[in-house]
């Protein structure tokens, strides 16, 4: 870039860590020289009155450095200082960010900073740059600090697609052998009588509606069964997508792992909005509603710890993937679409969200190619033998009941491995605050469904993130800041179950 391209306010692409792990602190520590024990010895970090190990001082400096360096080589960075505001505990995910906030002479002075998921700001710094005449990005390689960090994230044990994906961390190019849309299901209206090309009235025409919208990707070594991803109430296949804070989604994260990805947009809603049935469409403020019920936190606080950045900006992104209905919902239309995508592409695992789990659960029991249900946080529709329906379940969100389905249709289920995960924030017991509440009582329904499932020979697991030590999940689990901690416990379900 030249020196006319940089300019006051511009940021520099933000960089978000992993979760910052012991063997991460361990490396750092032996690259470094570094050994004091608060950052490698927990009985050590006790006894100054801390819960754990913190990182240290100069790993998070690093951190912030590695976004310096990707915009300009090492020998452009005039100076560099730092002012150490809070401790980053192990385990933290760190957002590093910059901005240009002078230029002068050439030189630009970049303001950057870290911040942790909890919105705790961890390190406030400072950046001289060399910007004169700067033609390119930077192409060599990260300095050998970098490369030490580089090693750390690859080194948890986890596979290389598992620590690269959606990190944030430059993960490499990923490789499509094949992508492409199309539609499926759906229905067509006809109004009696004769088209007249002179006229503008219905006689005689058609509309074709009702169908589910598909974009799909096949990496080139894929393996495994695809992936058939079904969104939730509100929302659409963007979903999946990026998340709104821009680091990578499931999409991306299963393709790199391999997998095939199919994404669903619902009939009447996102890209296939043609609806059959009337719906009047009004503007209402209820972004707020949304923020409580998807818990996020309780308007205008964000829960303590809860996986979602406090960046204005991003709150914004996160409102803007919010989409309406262009017809009244419909469960047996929109499984009838997903129904359809799936004899078309054959044997996949069904991944849903929310109110895609009463989608999921009756695909599965229409189609024979379900080979499995991954199911986050599922709200609605759960199906029990029509003699063994569960009396409705109170909450301050309003009463929660489950459908009757025939034994045949049931038995369907039971068939296939479903694996169930919960964030974090539902209360045990009741309570006024009805985005929890309404969560409380559908993990109550899940669990119920689960045992009436076993005792039927089904498998069903219903996990709570917490219980696997992910705490601070939303009702997005995909798209927060752990996600791809939540991707790994994906993973080794389907791995377990011989699906990948």
């Amino acid at each position: 870039m030249k020196i006319q391209e940089v300019y006051v306010g511009m940021e520099l692409p933000p960089l978000q860590t992993g979760p910052i792990t012991r063997t991460t602190l361990a490396l750092f520590a032996g690259a470094s020289g570094d050994h004091q024990p608060t950052h490698i010895d927990i009985d050590a970090a006790k006894a100054k009155g801390r819960q754990d190990v913190i990182a240290h001082g100069m790993l998070t400096m690093a951190y912030l450095g590695r976004i310096l360096l990707d915009w300009v080589p090492q020998e452009r960075i005039q100076s560099y200082k730092a002012r150490f505001i809070a401790t980053t505990p192990v385990h933290a995910v760190a957002t590093c960010r910059g901005r240009v906030i002078a230029i002068e002479d050439g030189l630009a002075t970049v303001e950057l900073s870290i911040s942790l998921a909890d919105g705790t700001t961890a390190v406030r710094a400072e950046a001289v740059v060399d910007i004169r005449d700067i033609r390119g990005l930077r192409e060599a390689g990260h300095s050998s600090v970098s490369e030490v960090l580089s090693a750390a994230a690859g080194s948890d044990g986890r596979s290389t697609a598992s620590s690269t994906s959606g990190s944030g961390a430059n993960p490499p190019p990923l490789v499509i052998r094949e992508q492409g849309s199309f539609a499926v299901g759906g229905s067509v209206l006809r109004h009696p009588g004769n088209y007249d090309p002179k006229r503008a009235g219905p006689e005689g025409q058609t509309l074709h509606g009702d169908h589910a919208f598909v974009t799909y990707q096949i990496p080139v070594d894929v393996h495994g069964h695809p992936l058939v991803f079904v969104h939730g109430n509100a929302q659409f296949s963007k979903t999946w997508q990026t998340t709104p804070d821009g680091r990578e989604g499931f999409q991306n994260i299963f393709l790199r792992r391999g997998f095939a990805t199919y994404l669903v947009d619902s009939p009447r809603r996102g890209a296939a909005g043609r609806s059959t049935q009337a719906a009047t469409l009004t503007p209402t403020p209820e972004d707020q509603f949304w923020f409580d019920m998807f818990r996020v936190g309780t308007w205008p606080d964000y829960f303590p710890g809860v996986q979602f950045s406090r960046d204005p900006a991003i709150l914004d992104q996160y409102f803007r993937q919010i989409t309406p209905n262009t017809g009244p919902f419909d469960l047996n239309v929109v499984s009838d679409a997903v129904t359809a995508l799936f004899d078309r592409i054959g044997p996949a695992v069904l991944v849903s969200h929310s109110q895609g789990g009463g989608v999921g659960w009756f695909t599965a029991m229409k189609s024979p190619h379900v080979r499995a249900i991954v199911s986050y946080e599922p709200g609605s529709n759960f199906p029990f033998p029509q003699d063994e329906v569960p009396a409705p379940l109170p909450s301050a969100a309003g009463p929660f009941g489950a459908v009757g389905v025939p034994m045949g249709e049931f038995m369907k289920l039971t068939g296939i491995p479903i694996i169930i995960f919960y964030g974090d924030y539902i209360p045990e017991q009741p309570t006024p605050n009805r985005g929890q509440d309404q969560w409380r009582v559908r993990l109550t329904m899940a669990k119920r469904w689960a045992e009436v499932m076993k005792s039927y020979g089904g498998d069903v697991t219903v996990v709570r993130l917490s219980d696997m030590g992910l705490h601070g999940n939303t009702h997005f689990p995909f798209s927060d800041l752990n996600n791809i901690e939540v991707a790994d416990e994906m993973s080794k379900f389907l791995t377990a179950k011989g699906l990948d």
